[in-house]
């Protein structure tokens, strides 16, 4: 199908669908739509359009070649011995060697490595991949050519995400299905396993759940329950410390850390100290100081035996099957009727299903945090186990005569009660995954935040040029410059046109001219190098490589400065390609800054490469200087931001990527890019130092500098401002009151001299990036979920809430992690105390509605889901716009007093 769109030949084909994981699609879209030639080289092809000739010499050709070629003999560069040439072969890449290395190389490939779809070249450095007829006729040996052929569709099955081989050993067969999920698929040999992860078919949990429980199922057994039981984790850095002595008191042996806390309550030690008893068990406390999944090694064993115990009960129950099919075959005595036997299959088909679901709900009830929902889950987990049992022991019964009839109406109830009751909880699961805290895990984007009242747009590359140029133009046709002088005196002015015409106008043009590093136009010195008063046998010495040279290969500037042309190209490639240079190139001769014009680099140098770098380097300089301009941060994006106007607002790329223009970090509001510097500032000196500052500094209470107490007076005199203060209270002298008493509410929290208070805002902090990353991954898991909206004949704006959601959802966890920086430097007042109101009301609001994206989308109550999705985001969107409001409101009003 694909070869009569794209008309390419069968291997080469083939070996660009395995490229693109045989998705047709894609590959007739990146056929037409990309770069062909970089495609051909991307899957490793000589490209069709542009082959070289390969002599590729067959029995019936050399009786059509001429008498003269027969004799003809080549080395092979393999084995290096000279052989005729009709018994050598080559690819489209145009190596060559004898047909006996060949097929011993793909011989040793196939058979020995294992390869089949990915051989390459046999020459040294060439990834060009051999096409199947090549190998195929080559190759002598009928195994290794049945090995060749199973790899390669081997290969197929394995690239393609619409196929999957079934795990039973021995079996052949491969499952085909229209769409990737987790679902159910069985087998012709009735082994039935999850399409999405190959395991065992493990509802009602996930593939995610259940590769994290086989994980730590494999876990080294002994290594890990010595840790659990012999260790505990540091209350602060997490750090597993063993108990090495009698006392409770433990500091952590990260010396990064140094924290102080109780071994037997795990409490601080700072609040626990010596008079701190802890002998009575807390279970909240206990739970909350330990990681759920690792905390209590008698959790998992209980867990992990019921596991286990299920798992062997399911492989004896599948037995029945045997005997069941005996009892089909039996003698005609004791042959069981064909009613029966099929009844009887039904009901232990009922029993392994129970079986199964209740082998994963205890993986599912390891991980699940206890709530209201998790009570209502053991309640129902209870219930199917009892059941499950119930039915297995009659199934195990003997069925005679005597008790035919009364055993098989209880088996008949029980297992129809059995059937419901895994139907439940199986239901009650996918319908409450969210109480279990799964993170769906995808490719990271960024979430597209949008400032309607600031206006800007997104350019490429080429309309960065073009916009370059426009500027470039409009300058030079006012104050008739060339289109170079025009360029640098606006980079040299930051790409301010109005800057430039004032000063050009109403300051001393010469003066500007020096500055910028332009010859003054009236004071150009005539170039000699093209004039035709010279000779063809006039000669001049070259400054720099001191050669004599004809007149008409030397080139000068408007400095006056003249070298050979060699020279020049020499020292453009230098500045452009090897020292990275601006689009501003100085003259070449020593102590002149003159700079060199565009219009004498683009005709003294001949590289295209060197040319398209100094185009580069030129756009890149005109973004970088430009104030409406700025470059997405996102690494490989190509594109800028042009603005109107400069401002603190978030503004996006193509890309996603969402950050402000002002300072070019990720979107920070409502916090300040100088409250945001500050931070920035504050965590990125080294930890050491920055624990002796908290310990023996304070900040001056006017320009805030660290001032280390080298005195026993409390005067304090700042050495940067000059101000006086109270070293006790940090207040200045003058408006110094006695500060003898403790002021419970009034006292102001300088920054730094509170780890704890640090501490507390920088893991809040910590805890919103991390889990706004997290988010940010829910769109890859959207289109799935979208997907499957559709399927209850959802309209396309219907669906776009969900994609609404998660984009609200990033947006609001963004503003709670820069409100906690703004939190940390702000001092208290009425209006600081509404603000954390504020903040605890869109926290709430932020977290329910991650809980509520998180869960399946899929239910039959898509609708109401729906209905409760749009009242969820709009609350938080209320909430987001409250606290942004009230943040710009206190900057207008001057309620903000920082730290």
């Amino acid at each position: 199908m694909v070869n009569t769109v794209v008309r390419l030949p069968a291997t080469t084909t083939r070996i660009l669908l395995n490229h693109f994981k045989w998705d047709t699609e894609r590959l007739v879209e990146q056929f037409y739509d990309v770069d062909q030639e970089k495609l051909f080289a991307e899957a490793r092809i000589v490209s069709p359009f542009k082959k070289q000739p390969v002599i590729n010499i067959t029995c019936s050709l050399q009786n059509l070649t001429m008498k003269s070629n027969s004799d003809e003999e080549e080395e092979c560069g393999v084995c290096f011995m000279t052989v005729p040439t009709d018994q050598m072969s080559g690819l489209e890449c145009g190596h060559r060697f004898c047909t006996a290395c060949w097929r011993e190389y793909f011989q040793t490939k196939i058979m020995g490595e294992g390869q089949g779809q990915k051989i390459p070249c046999a020459a040294n450095d060439c990834e060009i991949l051999v096409d199947d007829a090549t190998i195929m006729r080559l190759v002598e040996d009928p195994k290794v050519k049945l090995k060749y052929q199973h790899l390669i569709t081997n290969s197929f099955v394995e690239c393609n995400r619409l196929l999957k081989w079934c795990r039973t050993a021995d079996c052949n067969h491969a499952i085909k299905v229209q769409s990737v999920e987790a679902k159910p698929v069985t087998c012709k040999c009735n082994n039935t396993f999850c399409f999405s992860c190959g395991e065992d078919w493990h509802d009602p949990i996930n593939c995610d759940l259940l590769s994290k429980w086989i994980k730590k199922c494999n876990d080294d057994s002994e290594t890990s329950n010595w840790i659990a039981a012999n260790t505990k984790e540091c209350i602060k850095c997490k750090t597993k410390i063993e108990k090495n002595g009698g006392c409770n008191r433990i500091v952590c042996s990260n010396q990064n850390c140094k924290m102080e806390f109780c071994w037997a309550c795990l409490q601080s030690w700072k609040l626990h100290g010596y008079g701190g008893y802890c002998n009575e068990y807390d279970e909240i406390k206990g739970k909350a100081t330990r990681t759920m999944s690792k905390a209590d090694l008698q959790r998992y064993l209980f867990y992990y035996e019921r596991y286990t115990n299920h798992m062997q009960s399911l492989k004896f129950e599948k037995k029945l099957y045997e005997k069941l099919k005996k009892k089909k075959e039996d003698t005609p005595e004791n042959k069981m009727a064909w009613m029966d036997v099929q009844f009887l299959a039904t009901v232990t088909d009922v029993l392994c299903s129970c079986r199964q679901t209740l082998i994963y709900t205890y993986v599912f009830a390891f991980y699940l945090k206890k709530n209201n929902q998790s009570q209502i889950f053991n309640d129902n987990h209870s219930d199917l186990e009892r059941a499950t049992e119930t039915l297995s022991g009659f199934l195990e019964t003997d069925i005679t005569g005597k008790n035919e009839s009364d055993i098989k109406l209880q088996i008949l109830n029980t297992y129809q009660y059995c059937e419901s009751r895994r139907k439940i909880l199986s239901d009650f699961v996918k319908e409450e995954e969210a109480f279990y805290g799964s993170v769906v895990s995808s490719e990271e984007e960024s979430d597209q935040l949008r400032a309607d009242d600031y206006p800007y747009e997104v350019i490429s590359t080429e309309e960065i040029f073009q916009y370059m140029e426009n500027e470039i133009r409009e300058v030079s046709s006012v104050m008739e410059f060339t289109d170079t002088t025009a360029r640098i005196l606006l980079s040299y002015l930051k790409w301010d046109r109005d800057d430039l015409l004032i000063r050009f106008h109403d300051e001393g043009q010469e003066k500007l001219f020096a500055e910028a590093r332009v010859v003054y136009p009236c004071r150009k010195k005539p170039e000699e190098s093209n004039s035709s008063s010279h000779s063809k046998n006039e000669t001049e010495e070259c400054g720099v490589c001191f050669m004599t040279v004809p007149t008409d290969e030397m080139s000068g500037l408007e400095c006056g400065h003249r070298f050979c042309t060699a020279c020049w190209r020499e020292y453009f490639q230098t500045k452009i390609q090897n020292e990275r240079e601006s689009g501003n190139i100085v003259c070449a001769a020593y102590d002149c800054d003159i700079l060199v014009d565009d219009a004498t680099v683009m005709r003294l140098v001949e590289d295209p490469k060197v040319k398209l770098k100094y185009q580069h380097l030129i756009t890149n300089s005109f973004v970088e200087c430009n104030r409406l301009l700025r470059w997405c941060q996102t690494a490989g994006c190509n594109f800028a931001i042009k603005v109107q106007y400069v401002k603190s607002k978030p503004v996006t790329c193509k890309c996603n990527n969402t950050f402000c223009f002002l300072c070019g970090e990720d979107w920070h509001g409502p916090l300040t890019c100088d409250l945001l510097r500050r931070w920035k500032k504050k965590c990125s000196k080294d930890v050491t130092s920055l624990k002796w500052m908290m310990a023996n500094t304070k900040d001056c209470p006017k320009c805030y500098i660290p001032i280390e107490k080298n005195g026993g007076c409390n005067l304090m005199t700042c050495r940067n401002c000059k101000s006086n203060f109270c070293w006790t209270c940090l207040q200045l002298i003058d408006e110094h009151d006695p500060c003898n008493s403790y002021p419970e509410v009034t006292t102001p929290i300088y920054l730094k001299t509170n780890e704890e208070r640090y501490e507390f805002y920088i893991n809040r902090y910590t805890n919103q990036k991390k889990l706004l990353d997290f988010e940010k991954k829910l769109y890859r898991s959207i289109e799935m979920k979208m997907d499957e909206m559709q399927k209850y004949n959802k309209s396309w704006m219907e669906v776009q809430v969900l994609k609404k959601a998660v984009d609200v959802l990033c947006s609001c966890r963004r503003t709670l992690m820069y409100a906690y920086i703004f939190a940390f430097f702000l001092k208290k007042n009425n209006q600081s105390a509404i603000f954390n109101d504020n903040q605890k009301d869109l926290e709430k609001a932020t977290e329910a509605l991650s809980v509520f994206i998180e869960r399946d989308i899929t239910d039959k109550h898509v609708k109401d889901v729906e209905t409760k999705l749009q009242d969820k985001y709009k609350y938080c969107e209320t909430r987001k716009k409250v606290l942004f409001e009230h943040v710009q409101e206190g900057f207008l009003n001057n309620w903000w007093t920082f730290i």
